[in-house]
């Protein structure tokens, strides 16, 4: 890893983030925020890209440690076309040397970083506790085919429909 550039800060958050999935908030410049995701090296080395080519501007600001970070990925992106939401059309377009980034927005005094952090922990909530109901629902499916196993081994093998 070419760490010359990083701060310290950096250096710890992607070491710690090594096998670990982690969506992050970074300043590309003055009022422009960079988001993506860390889970892989690749992540990891256009990261260490963007930083060469944008200077001790690039830094990292938050991050966040989710199972989810593709799925904030998508969020974040569909937000920015959301009229009800505050990311609606602060996307935007970047071309740096060869490569185009969409994965930006802007910020000012009505919608600042930290506000960005707050909605992405939101969503972030709000997806796991999607994950949550999925799972309570497998969990009493299961239940139900253990109670009908139950009942049929208890009715002498003749299955029968529980109320």
């Amino acid at each position: 890893m070419e760490s010359d550039n990083l701060t310290e800060a950096e250096k710890v958050i992607i070491s710690n983030s090594s096998n670990k999935k982690v969506f992050y908030l970074a300043t590309l410049k003055s009022g422009i925020i960079k988001f993506g995701i860390f889970d892989n090296d690749l992540n990891i080395n256009n990261y260490l890209e963007l930083k060469k080519y944008f200077g001790p501007e690039f830094i990292i600001k938050y991050i966040i440690e989710t199972d989810h970070n593709n799925e904030l990925l998508d969020n974040i992106r569909k937000e920015c076309n959301n009229k009800e939401s505050p990311f609606y059309s602060r996307r935007i377009k970047m071309n740096y040397g060869e490569k185009s980034d969409e994965d930006i927005f802007y910020i000012d005094s009505n919608f600042t970083i930290k506000d960005a952090y707050i909605e992405l922990l939101e969503f972030t909530r709000d997806i796991e506790h999607l994950e949550y109901l999925f799972i309570c629902e497998k969990i009493k499916g299961l239940e139900r085919d253990y109670e009908y196993a139950c009942s049929v081994v208890g009715n002498g093998g003749i299955p029968f429909v529980l109320e």
